[in-house]
């Protein structure tokens, strides 16, 4: 083969491999159009040159070789997968084969200078076929190295450290070059088979669009079904915004435009209509991305229906609840909620029953959407309230009445009837107190006969009647509580009354008994002074005994009535001054006058308080220690000590008297408790005290001995200065 025709040649394939070299990717078609060219190539120009005499019979097999090779791969890349699979391989292969026969082809004539140039186009040509680096770099340090290897074994006109500088330098510079490139493409490579993934892959439904031009040329999956299409072509050509049940205006297109070009991107939640005429809600995205190496609109649409559906449910248990609690009338928060339920709920309506607890009927309370000719065909409906609370349903037309109660012939009528006002199903839901009484039945009704609500139905039903449960309990517990209060208020009031009645009754009749008794007192003086027989004194004594006795019964209940009918009256107070008031009052007290009285004041601070409360106080417990004294104790005395505060007063009174017995300590403040029968009390003092301390918020403690004496600490708030 001549150098020229070699030349000649090689550069004819070089150029038509070029081009083919160029494929995308693995590209089926392409790489067998390559391997055609390739085959067709070697085997019409081997056959050429070597009946022209231009080539050796050991290079024509190579040519042959070559060329049935690649024909007979592409023959079976269609009948075998494993090699359609593995073409790209395959290629590799054959290039590696081609590069090889140029190297034996040049060196059989000597690596001459047409031949050196037409190796190294070869060699920088079959390099552009490779689309991994590492199968480059192997490439060009292989074919280096054999044709160093040759070049130094054969004898030829160039230097051979030349062509191997020159091959080296040209390996160095290819590898630079294309492998460089190479792992950008690589890059953007995986780039982009993540993005096609993530694109086609999303639970969101994917669009694509130009950037100048707003035709959809892409969608994943996900958009078939958002949109319910049969397939892609039904989405492809469309204008996005023409799916959208508000299209934007054009106004608003054009700040969409700028939002995009500034920022990364831009979103909005609006409602979409599919291909069926259904309407969602979804949240839409539109940003720039980089798709087949050129900048695209990628448009982004997340189907939010449920959680729109979830947040007006929400927001209208709010305002129920809101309009519950400021509104005596529960059938508008409750028309509310069921209005806004059938609008979450397309194809259904609710009605809310209430039962009448007497009767045992269910009673239309609330169903704004049924129509009242059915309510009122219907009627009020019996039940069993024992069977809807255990959850069995035996009650008669609260039961679902479905497709299975046509074989019931008590329901035929009935569901004829329905259907008539487009009702084909209808379940019943029972509320429940807490308690598990039942307040009512929630029942909804459907146009389609179906066995069950759907699930999305269902959760919304339950939490529904759920909260109709809290609000008509609650609803139930405030009428009860209404009802409560109006007869306690009655009952108050009777009992006011009464009282007020029995204090009258008591003060006017102590009062009216006071006045006979003193004439009798005075009577018995009078007869007293007419007679000298001393047997006949002795009882007058005793009678006047025995009716001052009553007369200080008649005073203790006098003083209770004032106590309990009297509002307090809080002046300052001179603690010297009371106490000497109410030891004024006892020098008559039959055997006050062995009695010592020792006081003893500590007024840091002036003392507000109730003064005739005070009194009351101070004379029943020192009239007590005056008449439980100690007869054998030859110095019987009574010591009264008070300490005044900003906060209290704390007073002690003590005496050396008979004292109190231990298991009687805690009985003293009984009404008529007596413990012990000396002296001639009614055993109402100490009551009248603990009520009268009561009265002034004060309290009282006792430490006594038999025998030994009684000390009684008071503590009285210092109202005034607290």
């Amino acid at each position: 083969m001549s150098n020229a025709s070699t030349l000649s040649s090689t550069k004819t394939f070089l150029e038509k491999s070029k081009r083919i070299f160029s494929l995308i990717e693995d590209d089926v078609k392409f790489i067998r159009m390559l391997l055609f060219i390739v085959g067709f190539a070697y085997f019409t120009f081997g056959i050429t040159m070597f009946q022209s005499n231009l080539t050796s019979k050991s290079l024509f097999y190579e040519d042959m070789l070559i060329g049935v090779t690649s024909l007979l791969l592409v023959s079976l890349s269609f009948i075998i997968k494993i090699i359609k699979k593995n073409l790209l391989t395959i290629v590799y292969s054959v290039v590696f084969l081609i590069m090889i026969q140029s190297i034996d082809e040049c060196s059989s004539n000597k690596f001459e200078i047409n031949n050196t140039i037409a190796l190294l186009l070869t060699f920088m040509v079959s390099s552009t076929a490779f689309r991994k680096p590492s199968i480059l770099y192997i490439f060009l340090a292989f074919n280096s190295l054999v044709i160093i290897v040759v070049t130094n074994r054969i004898t030829t006109e160039l230097n051979p450290d030349i062509i191997a500088t020159v091959f080296s330098s040209a390996s160095i510079i290819i590898g630079i070059t294309f492998g460089s490139k190479l792992r950008t493409q690589e890059k953007l490579k995986k780039s982009e088979d993540l993005f096609k993934n993530i694109f086609n892959e999303s639970a969101d439904a994917n669009l694509m669009t130009k950037l100048d031009e707003m035709k959809i040329i892409n969608c994943n999956k996900r958009a078939i079904e958002l949109f319910e299409v049969s397939s892609m072509e039904e989405l492809i050509g469309l204008d996005p915004i023409a799916l959208q049940k508000n299209p934007f205006a054009d106004s608003e297109i054009d700040r969409i435009k700028k939002q995009i070009k500034d920022n990364w991107g831009w979103s909005k939640e609006m409602e979409y209509n599919t291909r069926k005429g259904k309407t969602f809600w979804g949240n839409l995205e539109i940003r720039v991305v980089e798709y087949l190496n050129k900048p695209h609109l990628q448009i982004r649409i997340t189907d939010i229906s449920e959680r729109k559906r979830m947040e007006k449910l929400l927001l209208a248990e709010k305002q129920v609840l809101e309009m519950a609690s400021k509104d005596n009338d529960l059938t508008r928060a409750l028309n509310h909620l069921v209005t806004n339920i059938e609008e979450l709920s397309s194809g259904m309506r609710c009605a809310i029953l209430k039962t009448n607890e007497e009767s045992n009927l269910l009673n239309w309370y609330v169903a704004p959407n049924i129509s009242q000719e059915f309510i009122k065909s219907i009627g009020d409906i019996n039940i069993s309230f024992s069977s809807i609370s255990s959850g069995k349903a035996a009650m008669s037309k609260c039961n679902s009445y479905c497709n299975n109660v046509e074989t019931n012939e008590e329901w035929k009528d009935f569901l004829v009837f329905a259907r008539r006002y487009k009702i084909a199903s209808c379940f019943s839901y029972p509320i429940l107190s807490e308690t598990g009484n039942v307040l009512g039945v929630f029942e909804a009704y459907y146009e389609t006969a179906m066995e069950k609500p759907n699930a999305k139905d269902s959760e919304i039903i339950t939490r529904i009647v759920n909260i109709i449960s809290v609000l008509m309990e609650k609803d139930k517990a405030v009428t009860d509580n209404k009802l409560s209060l109006e007869r306690i208020k009655t009952q108050n009031e009777e009992l006011i009354k009464t009282n007020s009645e029995l204090d009258r009754f008591v003060y006017s009749t102590s009062h009216d008994l006071r006045a006979p008794l003193m004439n009798v007192i005075g009577l018995v003086d009078i007869v007293e002074l007419t007679i000298t027989d001393e047997k006949p004194k002795k009882y007058l004594d005793m009678m006047r005994t025995n009716v001052t006795n009553l007369d200080n019964t008649i005073k203790e209940i006098l003083e209770y009535s004032k106590n309990t009918r009297t509002e307090i009256e809080i002046e300052e107070v001179d603690m010297h001054e009371v106490t000497e008031e109410v030891l004024a009052g006892m020098q008559f007290m039959d055997g006050s006058e062995r009695v010592e009285k020792k006081l003893n004041f500590d007024m840091q601070v002036p003392l507000y308080t109730d003064k005739t409360r005070l009194k009351v106080i101070l004379n029943n417990l020192i009239s007590n220690a005056v008449k439980y004294q100690n007869k054998k104790e030859p110095n019987p005395f009574v010591s009264i000590d008070a300490v005044v505060t900003n906060s209290k007063v704390e007073i002690t009174i003590a005496d050396n008297g008979i004292g109190i017995t231990p298991q009687y300590q805690e009985k003293i403040f009984d009404m008529f408790y007596r413990a012990t029968t000396q002296g001639s009390g009614s055993g109402l003092g100490l009551y009248i005290l603990k009520e009268t301390l009561n009265k002034i918020n004060g309290k009282i403690s006792v430490i006594s001995t038999p025998n030994v004496g009684t000390t009684f600490k008071v503590e009285i708030p210092n109202v005034k200065l607290k």
